[in-house]
């Protein structure tokens, strides 16, 4: 009885700190795109937003969908010191492509450096996040959970001071970089090192297989953050800053519904991995399920607050009137609802060590959604980036339900046990 009260409280602390950890580093973006829109107006606010956008799409190059392999690697088919290795390379392939994008884009001097900044303070997370997969195989979530806290306090604290006293965009982003790295000096490499070897080994037949294992991983997480934000970047080239910045507060209270979802995938991933390997579908397949059902039941929770008080809300936190995209607000958290459902069905296949078929859904999914922003967003403006975006996570989470579905009635072994 001892020992499971000790278990209990344990999970409870690695869910809880990992709760209030992924929650202050998803609403990051949302504090700071608020402290830009409130300090420098929407110019600077959209600017802003375009600029964290790309770091954001360059982290999943940096992360390279290794985490959750990583994880449920219980075999240890690759060390601690194989997996570091291949961060540290994809960490720096990220800044040199995120670069190449300013010049590929034609970007000016300053939004080039904004991006560059941003994606070398990106890069603490990146790095971050491989000892934070060996803190979840140790049973030690809570204290990954205590490091996201700190870097996001520290970031928004940093950013906002500066910010408010200097009013310079860039020199507020410099001085976040360097809190961002704070974090990653005084607890992860610390702890790390208690718990596993962390010394890089820059064998290079192991890295290369690692990457190979894991590319159909980093693909479908780039494109599924590229098709998420792809309405974003018709907007940089086709409307003014001002309606960048009004897009990116509108969407931002959907990453409450990622969130959540990730909250809740994080805490039962090893729990879905064990089901796996002892082929316990019946259970696999009820977590998945009930997840889904929690997902759908916080969303409509979400809609009820916002089609209520969001106008009161987004005055309140931002200081703009935005009464008038209260609806477009409400498609966006039905499009998120489907993009985490999707998310779910992508982490339970990756379980499962179905993978390749998720990059061609991606790429399907992908000139759906190029064709349907280029279209929609000319033509309607704000409301056809919304209505992209709802239609784009809609077309995905078809996707996957297919596959999932397929896949679980089409194996042999499977089909045999739930029937």
């Amino acid at each position: 009885m001892i020992r499971t009260g000790n278990r209990s409280s344990s999970d409870f602390k690695n869910f809880s700190w990992n709760a209030v950890g992924s929650a202050v580093n998803s609403i990051t973006s949302l504090f700071l795109l608020m402290i830009v829109t409130q300090i420098l107006g929407t110019r600077d606010a959209g600017l802003f937003a375009i600029a964290f956008t790309s770091a954001q799409i360059l982290l999943s190059l940096g992360l390279y969908g290794i985490r959750n392999y990583q994880v449920t690697d219980i075999s240890r088919m690759y060390s601690s010191g194989v997996y570091l290795s291949v961060r540290i390379a994809t960490s720096i392939i990220m800044l040199v492509v995120g670069f190449l994008f300013c010049m590929l884009s034609h970007y000016d001097l300053q939004k080039t450096a904004l991006v560059c900044v941003l994606v070398i303070y990106k890069i603490s997370e990146s790095l971050s996040d491989i000892f934070y997969g060996i803190m979840q195989k140790k049973g030690k979530l809570y204290i990954a959970g205590i490091s996201m806290t700190l870097r996001a306090v520290l970031s928004i604290t940093a950013f906002f001071f500066s910010l408010l006293m200097v009013k310079n965009l860039l020199f507020s982003c410099m001085l976040m970089m360097v809190a961002g790295y704070i974090p990653l000096i005084l607890i992860d490499l610390p702890v790390s090192k208690r718990e596993d070897t962390i010394v890089p080994l820059f064998d290079k037949r192991k890295m290369l297989d690692l990457l190979r294992t894991c590319f159909p991983l980093f693909s479908v997480a780039i494109l599924t953050i590229v098709i998420m934000n792809l309405p974003k970047y018709v907007i940089d080239r086709t409307m003014s800053e001002d309606f960048q910045a009004i897009y990116n507060i509108i969407v931002t209270p959907g990453t409450t519904i990622a969130l959540f979802s990730q909250i809740i995938v994080q805490a039962l991933l090893v729990k879905l991995a064990n089901f796996h390997s002892k082929s316990q579908m019946r259970k696999f397949l009820s977590m998945i399920y009930r997840i889904i059902l929690l997902i759908i039941l916080f969303t409509g929770c979400c809609l009820m607050l916002f089609a209520f008080w969001g106008d009161d809300i987004l005055l309140l936190l931002y200081g703009i009137n935005l009464a008038a995209y209260i609806p477009q607000l409400l498609i966006v958290f039905v499009g998120a609802m489907f993009c985490s459902i999707a998310g779910i069905l992508s982490v339970a296949l990756t379980t499962l060590r179905i993978t390749r078929v998720q990059l061609y859904l991606f790429l399907i999914n992908l000139i759906f959604a190029f064709g349907i922003s280029i279209y929609l967003i000319p033509r309607f403006g704000l409301m056809g980036a919304t209505g992209s975006y709802f239609l784009i996570m809609l077309f995905q989470m078809m996707l996957y339900a297919f596959v999932f579905v397929r896949t679980i009635y089409t194996t042999k072994k499977w089909a045999e046990e739930l029937n």
